[in-house]
């Protein structure tokens, strides 16, 4: 089992991929049963939806729940297979959760990068440094998740030096 400890150095690289890959699928299946809650209310419902933004732009946030569920889903079903490689001791199976959760951060840092410029230039700025606030400490703690991951890949694959 792995000898290398996590940077907080509470638990194992070990340890600490099975408790993010099993954070990730709680969480994963919270935000999937949130999504289709409030993806039915705005299909069927529409008139029940508080939220002034869907009624100028239906289709954009219908489309843009469709998207987040998917979303979520692979990442749910990546997790799975990231827990069952932590299982097995096999690096190849925790792969594919290491280069998507990568991605998705670089495409979410990206597109947080302009919706905070759009909202500066528009005016917003102290919505903007709450957003900044929140995604930010959100993208934090994915990158120590991915760091600590990729550690423990480094690990199964027989390396020493980190």
């Amino acid at each position: 089992m792995s000898s290398a400890i996590c940077y907080g150095g509470w638990c194992t690289v070990a340890r600490g991929t099975l408790i993010i890959g099993l954070l990730h699928i709680i969480c994963g299946i919270a935000s999937i049963i949130h999504n289709s809650i409030d993806l039915n209310i705005m299909m069927n419902y529409p008139d029940r939806t508080t939220d002034p933004k869907f009624q100028q732009d239906r289709i954009f946030r219908i489309r843009f729940d469709f998207v987040q569920i998917f979303m979520t889903g692979v990442h749910v079903i990546l997790s799975c297979l990231m827990v069952h490689g932590y299982r097995k001791q096999n690096y190849r199976l925790i792969m594919p959760w290491l280069i998507w959760s990568s991605v998705s951060l670089t495409i979410l840092a990206t597109g947080i990068t302009i919706l905070l410029l759009t909202m500066v230039l528009g005016g917003q700025a102290d919505d903007a440094g709450v957003i900044l606030a929140i995604s930010g400490s959100y993208f934090v703690i994915q990158a120590y998740f991915i760091v600590v991951v990729k550690k423990f890949v480094h690990e199964l694959e027989g390396m020493t030096s980190y």
